[in-house]
């Protein structure tokens, strides 16, 4: 009776893979992404919990990238980012992104089995947003 039952739970697992080999790839990979992202996400709860400074490491591990002017200089001035990941200066606005666009394109991050873009945290200048130049009213 347990060579059966064995049997029969080895030919479900065969069943299983020969039906997985028709699946399609992006749709399987998409799944498996996103039960892996939230593993990451669940355990990232419990240790911001723990240390909230861990946030940084957080958004490095994720691959987060910043862009905006002067105020977000110091993230990577003081360390609390790789200066690879805070694309920001003196005067950038949501107008001069464009010149950043290979480096926002190498900042892929393939870490807890995450891939393609990841966060880009957009931080326009408060004279953009007050002058109208994020939302056009038109």
């Amino acid at each position: 009776a347990r060579s059966r039952a064995v049997s029969e739970s080895v030919r479900e697992g065969v069943d299983y893979i020969k039906s997985m080999e028709n699946a399609d790839v992006a749709a399987v990979d998409g799944r498996v992404n996103a039960v892996r992202q939230k593993i990451f996400f669940d355990e990232l709860d419990v240790k911001l919990e723990e240390d909230p400074d861990y946030v940084w490491t957080a958004l490095d591990q994720i691959g987060t990238v910043i862009f905006g002017d002067s105020r977000m200089v110091p993230f990577a001035s003081y360390g609390f980012m790789d200066e690879s990941r805070v694309l920001a200066d003196g005067g950038e606005n949501l107008y001069s992104m464009d010149k950043h666009m290979d480096e926002l394109k190498a900042a892929e991050s393939v870490e807890h089995g995450m891939r393609g873009p990841q966060p880009l945290l957009l931080m326009p200048s408060l004279d953009e947003t007050y002058i109208g130049l994020v939302m056009d009213e038109d």
